[in-house]
């Protein structure tokens, strides 16, 4: 790629940085709020409703370590576009999922999503941000 090409992605390349950084762990964090109505609506315990937070985190935990293979074997593009769309398949089943056990297999394949962008995003953005990177000789301000 040369370097014109290189500058023309980067403006892209940032945006999408910032909406998969936003896209990441709503999945998560909206499920606190609605404890008692997805209890109701979906007749999961409080344990079933603890596992929606619980199952994403021990996935992206246990599953951080696949992210060099997958990376190896598939690619970071397509590593990281197979997870996105894993993550909002997940996300999407949310809004028609009337059942805990839907609910759970969501759970499952937003968890998956995420410990694989987690897990090789990082890299990526590395690699095409080294200058700005902490890290960076030159790039941390001196006082």
């Amino acid at each position: 790629m040369s370097n014109l090409q290189a500058q023309a992605t980067r403006p892209a390349l940032l945006a999408a940085v910032i909406v998969i950084g936003l896209n990441l762990r709503p999945f998560l964090t909206s499920i606190g709020p609605l404890a008692k109505v997805i209890g109701r609506e979906t007749g999961l315990g409080f344990q079933g409703t603890a596992l929606l937070t619980l199952l994403p985190v021990l996935l992206m935990g246990a599953l951080a370590f696949l992210g060099p293979y997958t990376q190896r074997r598939f690619g970071a593009r397509r590593s990281i576009l197979f997870a996105l769309v894993v993550l909002c398949l997940g996300t999407a089943l949310r809004s028609v999922a009337d059942q805990g056990w839907l609910l759970l297999v969501t759970a499952l394949l937003c968890g998956l999503g995420v410990a694989v962008v987690q897990a090789i995003f990082p890299g990526v953005i590395k690699q095409h941000f080294a200058t700005r990177s902490p890290s960076s000789p030159g790039s941390i301000p001196q006082c």
